[in-house]
């Protein structure tokens, strides 16, 4: 993008390099003899050769310090903490078991048996006779008028000709009536067929009907009323009584004893080890980078340029004054000069 911006930068360089007598926006100036001047009269296009700045990467080697970490022995100083035996004379408290005896009160109930008359109640059952009626499911036979189809045919003897086959393959094998040669036959045969004949007719049958029926009966009703009786009971009853009793218990006692012990004690001892350390050190190493440069280039490129001409310069017909040398300094806006 930066490339493409240069060329229209270069163009207009070009353009105010050109001189100002051949500008045509700059003022010109008048000759004193008011002869033939220059101007521009058209426009050409030109090929002219044009230095672009173009940025181009470019690899590089550069020295790079890093840093690499690296396994190193040093001696250091560690404490370490020893476990040793060691007697010590130490007073130990302990407790032992001693045998008393004391006195204590204590609660006995005692059971104290009394005669006494209770009452309580009795249900006494009582019978009563009474008569209730409940219902009754009886049969009752009902005539009916219904209607019954009946079968009033009666036998016949029919005559009918069926079949006859030979029972085997050879001449003179078949039986009752057949063919002498075992062919297909017939033959009369009487069936006994009954043939039935059926009407419909109304008639009067009985039927059992269920009723029910209220019908009364006699029970024995049983009902419950409550008595009061009396009766003489023992009853025991518990007084609580106070009482004294020895009662031996044991009881521990501090006594003090002094006791020889062991005893670890941990002290302190400097011991020098060997232990490896990562050490982080500087190295230089040469590495290759793309780097952004920034070169001239040769490049074409086509300008218009302007195409000058020779025109007269004229006084006007209603101005009687003469043109001086140059326009700025007499004649303000080329004044007598003909564009």
């Amino acid at each position: 993008m930066k490339r493409w911006l240069s060329i229209p930068l270069a163009v207009c360089a070009l353009v105010l390099a050109t001189p100002s007598s051949q500008g045509g926006h700059r003022k010109q100036s008048c000759a004193s003899d008011c002869g033939p001047q220059q101007t521009i009269v058209g426009w050409k296009t030109e090929v002219r050769e044009v230095i672009v700045n173009e940025s181009v990467l470019e690899k590089r080697k550069v020295q790079v310090t890093e840093n690499r970490t690296e396994a190193e022995k040093r001696k250091v100083q560690v404490t370490e903490y020893r476990t040793e035996a060691e007697k010590r004379k130490v007073t130990v408290n302990r407790t032992e078991r001693v045998k008393e005896v004391r006195q204590e009160k204590y609660w006995v109930c005692q059971p104290v048996v009394t005669e006494e008359v209770r009452e309580y109640n009795v249900s006494v059952p009582v019978e009563e006779k009474r008569v209730g009626t409940r219902m009754v499911c009886r049969p009752r036979t009902v005539e009916e008028v219904r209607r019954v189809t009946c079968d009033r045919g009666h036998w016949e003897t029919q005559t009918h000709e069926v079949a006859c086959y030979s029972n085997s393959g050879r001449r003179g094998c078949c039986r009752k009536g057949c063919d002498s040669d075992c062919g297909p036959t017939f033959q009369t045969v009487c069936r006994r067929v009954w043939v039935p004949s059926l009407e419909t007719v109304e008639q009067k049958v009985n039927v059992i009907r269920n009723e029910m029926v209220e019908e009364k009966y006699n029970y024995v009703a049983v009902s419950y009323r409550t008595e009061k009786r009396s009766e003489k009971v023992n009853v025991t009853r518990y007084q609580r009584a106070e009482q004294v009793r020895n009662v031996e218990f044991w009881t521990c006692r501090p006594v003090s004893v002094v006791e020889e012990v062991i005893v670890n004690v941990s002290k302190p001892v400097v011991v020098e080890k060997e232990i490896i350390v990562n050490v982080c050190k500087p190295v230089v190493v040469e590495r290759e980078i793309n780097v952004r440069v920034c070169r001239p280039v040769k490049k074409n490129v086509e300008v218009r340029v302007p195409v000058y001409g020779v025109v007269e310069c004229a006084a006007p017909a209603y101005v009687s004054a003469p043109c001086y040398s140059e326009c700025d300094s007499g004649c303000g806006r080329r004044r007598g000069c003909r564009k």
